[in-house]
């Protein structure tokens, strides 16, 4: 499987890791190395990350599955040209969307937003006030 996530589809690999039902170390690692093989994640790999952790985030994960989705998601967000270390308004709509799509945050998507927190120079204003209501839920 780890050659077909370097070579085949994201569509088809985001299917064949979820048909799995695991990400493994390895899984994790072919991954990483597909995203970062042009120093940028994409929209597209943005959203196929997020498919990936709701479809298996009550599966078995290996616990470096959660660094590559936040540290992925982050510099999604924050290392793009158009607004450097800023999570702009339209970015920060774009990750509500997808972090509400299913209905809940999951640790995974707790720990992504404390991470914008603590790397963004700037947020939109009722992010703070996101970031409180779930992580006071989650208490």
């Amino acid at each position: 499987m780890l050659t077909k996530i370097e070579t085949e589809p994201l569509d088809e690999v985001v299917k064949m890791i979820i048909d799995d039902e695991v990400v493994d170390a390895d899984g994790v690692k072919a991954l990483e190395m597909r995203l970062y093989a042009d120093t940028q994640v994409d929209r597209e790999e943005a959203d196929a990350l997020f498919a990936i952790n709701d479809a298996v985030i009550l599966k078995r994960c290996d616990p470096s599955w959660r660094e590559l989705f936040v540290r992925a998601v982050t510099d999604h967000v924050l290392a793009d040209v158009e607004s450097p270390d800023v999570l702009d308004d339209d970015e920060w709509a774009w990750l509500k969307a997808k972090i509400g799509a299913d209905g809940k945050i999951d640790p995974n998507e707790r720990a992504l937003l404390n991470n914008i927190m603590n790397r963004a120079r700037r947020v939109p204003n009722d992010f703070k006030a996101y970031l409180n209501k779930y992580m006071s839920d989650a208490a």
